[in-house]
């Protein structure tokens, strides 16, 4: 996992990831909620949603690294260690997602999101998203779904 301001990608990522934060600004501007491809190894989930107080869902990943960008709102994002969870629902191929049980169990870390900062979650990040920080609140935010080959392929 990694977090920081979107306006620091930079120091983060390889200028070839300026195609995502392209991507995350031209949404921003635009609005427009849904789906949009970007190429073909990413596309756009542009989205608002209350944040909540009660548990939900927990999940990970094996194919798509999650990069969240807060563009309004904030909330805080729980990290978890995968064997600290039982599994609700294993591994399926057409939402690239292994949801856990919620047990109260602790998590291993959190990070909170403010607007204009993203988290970067890879494959195996076991996280749980939408926790409002102190009062529940609408929040904007852009996740971009990037193949998680454009991180590990050689040049």
């Amino acid at each position: 996992m990694i977090y920081g301001l979107i306006n620091h990608w930079q120091l983060y990522f390889s200028p070839e990831f300026s195609v995502i934060i392209d991507a995350v600004n031209n949404h921003a501007q635009s609005g427009e909620l849904g789906e949009f491809p970007i190429n073909d190894w990413s596309f756009a989930k542009v989205m608002t949603y209350t944040t909540r107080t009660a548990e939900h869902g927990i999940e990970s990943h094996r194919q798509w690294v999650d990069f969240q960008a807060v563009i309004h709102g904030k909330e805080q994002i729980d990290l978890f260690a995968p064997q600290d969870l039982a599994v609700l629902r294993s591994y399926q191929e057409d939402d690239d997602c292994i949801f856990y049980k919620n047990e109260s169990v602790p998590c291993r870390s959190s990070v909170k999101l403010m607007s204009g900062m993203f988290g970067l979650f890879l494959p195996d990040d076991v996280h749980k998203t939408q926790i409002a920080i102190g009062q529940t609140e609408e929040i904007f935010k852009i996740v971009i779904k990037i193949n998680h080959e454009f991180f590990t392929r050689r040049k």
